[in-house]
């Protein structure tokens, strides 16, 4: 096996094609917004299409004042911090990925 592609080996379940999966990226305070607020406006709104309410919600992030908008700051730094986490952790899992395809002799193309 020594020398055979990751394509070939991939194709031989001994290895993925695209090693571990990385961590999701974290939400902005406008998405926790827009997460949290979403099905409110759409009741209060039910005849809105999609895109309408995608503008409502923006037209009220935009009319938030600091304080406001500070407990979405907060999920955001905290979902910041989580994917700096997985993030580390990711690091490592592609370098133990990477030096296990080494250890057996498989050759990125």
């Amino acid at each position: 096996m020594s020398g055979e592609s990751v394509e070939q080996a991939a194709s031989n379940n001994e290895f993925s094609l695209k090693g571990p999966k990385g961590p999701k990226l974290p939400l902005t305070p406008y998405l926790f917004y827009g997460v949290t607020n979403r099905n409110r406006l759409c009741k209060e709104n039910p005849n809105a299409l999609s895109d309408e309410i995608g503008r409502l919600v923006a037209s009220e992030w935009c009319g938030l004042t600091d304080d406001e908008k500070r407990p979405y700051i907060k999920q955001y730094e905290e979902d910041r911090a989580r994917f700096e986490r997985e993030k580390a952790k990711h690091i490592i899992e592609m370098a133990e990925y990477e030096a296990e395809k080494a250890k057996h002799g498989y050759i990125s193309v």
